[in-house]
């Protein structure tokens, strides 16, 4: 028994060696590959995979993950004063095949001259200040329409509709009663009286102008001796009729509506505009307008007003263009083509594909020399379809790489990570 458990420990203790020397040995690998800094081999030299430099080795040869040359650490961390003053990363230094094997691509940054084009769809809605509804002021019962029909053109002034109103009638009545007291009052030289049915004539007639009996009418009154049966309403504008509600022996009150009248000659022209378009319109602004079934002919427009509040669903705000319309060729309700043209000078411009969001940071990598490339932060003015608006950050003439960034993002950040986490210094 005794010699089984012996022979039992002798087993478990060369077990043990054999695991701490197997383990010995991957500590040695993963301190090797896990791209810490380290002594290196005889000479201290170390290297590392540009690409990947977690990787790092005590000797020359290739990347075992992307097959790329090692490099020296000291000639990769070198970058000629083009370190990254982008916190979380680190600038980059590829050679030619390197740069080709990710297919790195530069562009120039430019200045220009800079037009944005806005383009949205509008509707033809009438001038509001150029409608007015016409309403009755008594009550009573329509006797005749002069005007029948939506959409006929009326002049300022042409009686639109007759109404019987009892109310109207026995005020004429009074009317014809007072002034008739007058003149025989007058006659019998008695002032007093004379002035008491003088104000009984005025209180009449201005009932009756209250009511929007002309003096001419009055006037007509006065000469029959009797009371006119109805009271004409007319249009206050020259213009068209937009809405129709009055019928021939229907019962009106005060304040309801009976027709809908819009001088036409001008229009508005209301378009949605998305948010962030907003800071390119202002008021005053001219745009030039396209009707589709006049796709030729441009007409020219002013932005007149812009809305103080935002659709949430659709997040766009409404600008309001006022259009002159002499051939009545924009109707109500029809669709726009509205182009809005902004001249924003001369500007500093990247293309799109040169930026990287990073969140609450843009950012470009600037090459250099030497393919040398420097990660840095940039504020944009606007995007303009297929490049952006510099405000800071680059200048006229600098080169910024346009494809084969999202790799050079990733490697970047990795690197100034593990800069970060050994305690040096990011590049």
């Amino acid at each position: 028994m005794a010699s089984n458990r012996k022979k039992f420990l002798i087993a478990g203790a060369i077990v043990a060696a054999v695991l701490l020397a197997a383990g010995g040995g991957l500590l040695v690998r993963q301190h090797r590959v896990g791209g810490f800094p380290f002594a290196g081999g005889p000479s201290g030299q170390v290297y590392n995979c540009p690409m990947h430099p977690y990787y790092t080795s005590d000797r020359p040869g290739e990347c075992p993950i992307c097959g790329m040359d090692l490099v020296p650490v000291e000639e990769n961390d070198e970058h000629a004063g083009h370190e990254s003053r982008v916190e979380g990363y680190a600038s980059l230094a590829l050679d030619a095949r390197q740069r080709q094997l990710i297919g790195v691509r530069i562009a120039p940054v430019e200045k220009k001259v800079i037009n944005r084009t806005i383009r949205a769809v509008g509707t033809v809605v009438p001038d509001e200040r150029r409608v007015a509804v016409v309403h009755s002021k008594v009550s009573g019962w329509i006797d005749r329409l002069y005007v029948d029909a939506t959409g006929q053109p009326v002049a300022a002034g042409q009686p639109l509709l007759a109404i019987f109103s009892p109310e109207v009638y026995a005020t004429q009545e009074e009317y014809l009663v007072a002034s008739e007291s007058a003149r025989e009052l007058e006659a019998s030289r008695s002032e007093e009286a004379t002035r008491g049915a003088e104000a009984l004539r005025e209180a009449a007639e201005r009932r009756l102008e209250y009511w929007d009996v002309r003096p001419g009418e009055l006037e007509r009154l006065a000469e029959a001796g009797r009371p006119l049966k109805a009271l004409t309403v007319r249009s206050p504008y020259a213009g068209y009729v937009l809405e129709k509600h009055a019928q021939v022996g229907m019962y009106v009150q005060p304040g309801m509506p009976l027709y809908a009248v819009g001088d036409l000659s001008h229009v508005w022209v209301e378009a949605d505009i998305y948010e962030n378009e907003l800071p390119f319109i202002y008021v005053g602004h001219k745009v030039e307008i396209t009707l589709p079934y006049y796709p030729a002919e441009t007409t020219q427009g002013t932005v007149k007003f812009i809305y103080p509040f935002l659709d949430a669903r659709t997040r766009t705000a409404r600008v309001r263009i006022e259009v002159a319309n002499p051939g009545l060729k924009f109707k109500p309700d029809m669709f726009a083509d509205v182009n809005i043209e902004h001249d924003l000078g001369e500007q500093i411009v990247v293309p799109a594909e040169a930026v990287l969001d990073a969140g609450k940071r843009k950012i470009v990598f600037v090459a250099h020399e030497g393919g040398h490339f420097e990660p840095r932060e940039i504020t944009v003015a606007a995007r303009l379809e297929d490049y952006y608006v510099v405000a800071a950050g680059l200048r006229e003439g600098e080169e910024v790489v346009t494809s084969g960034n999202f790799l050079l993002d990733s490697e970047s950040r990795i690197k100034g990570a593990l800069a970060g986490m050994s305690g040096g210094h990011q590049h």
